[in-house]
């Protein structure tokens, strides 16, 4: 028998909504980590598949769920600069304070890999949460 978790984590990687279906109704598990702690849903906001993001979410996928490196969705989506998934993920209230391993938020990981506008948007939301 084929493991669930993983044909759903590859069915992320592989952009399939019908097949993410699939294996969650087979029942696979949302959160379950892959390959250095990952989840779909890291994979889907690594790809900013924010189709498959939305799913997911909908779906119940944690958001602030950590891989080995204490990355979350959000550190995934900033670091590889995508700026719709960084929205899609802020918008549903994922911790933008969150710190990796290092001490790294999205936002720090965003400035060193030069995406500016994710910069200030995570810094825009940080200040309207903090007020």
């Amino acid at each position: 028998m084929p493991d669930l978790n993983e044909q759903l984590r590859q069915a992320v990687r592989n952009g399939d909504a019908q097949e993410i279906a699939r294996w969650l109704d087979a029942g696979a598990d949302i959160d379950a980590p892959g390959a250095g702690g990952m989840t779909g849903l890291m994979y889907a906001a690594e790809h900013g598949r924010t189709d498959k993001m939305r799913l997911l979410i909908g779906m119940g996928a944690r958001l602030d769920a950590v891989d080995a490196t204490g990355w979350t969705a959000l550190m995934h989506a900033a670091h590889f600069g995508h700026e719709g998934a960084v929205r899609l993920l802020a918008g549903s209230l994922a911790d933008v304070g969150a710190r990796d391993v290092n001490g790294d938020t999205a936002r720090d990981l965003a400035a060193k890999m030069g995406h500016g506008r994710i910069v200030r948007l995570l810094d825009t939301l940080a200040k309207m949460r903090a007020s």
